[in-house]
């Protein structure tokens, strides 16, 4: 799942009645994986939820760091197809390239 909360939230008054937003956690994840990015006055805020049976925490920090990759990749590069950016950084891209492919026995 990925959500973009992009539209402003605000206090909402009534007559003798505020009401504002709250953050709470809830503990449980509603689905497998959720990206989920809030446009703020500070600039963009994500955070991820996972369900824990699934993916380990390691999984998701590569994954994390994939999507940085990616996003750095995409300011770097904004005129070029998102199917030509990289997913990998260059020490995973070695690995992959020459240690787990090479053709030596």
């Amino acid at each position: 799942m990925f959500v973009l909360q992009n539209a402003p939230v605000q206090t909402i008054g009534l007559p003798g009645l505020t009401l504002s937003p709250v953050e709470f956690d809830s503990g449980t994840a509603h689905f497998d994986l959720t990206l989920h990015i809030a446009d703020t006055e500070q600039g963009l805020i994500g955070t991820l939820a996972y369900n824990k049976d699934l993916f380990e925490a390691a999984t998701i920090t590569r994954m994390l760091g994939h999507f940085k990759t990616l996003l750095e990749a995409v300011v770097a590069n904004p005129e070029r197809r998102l199917s030509d950016l990289s997913l990998l950084c260059e020490a995973e891209r070695q690995q992959l390239l020459s240690e787990w492919n090479s053709l030596q026995v």
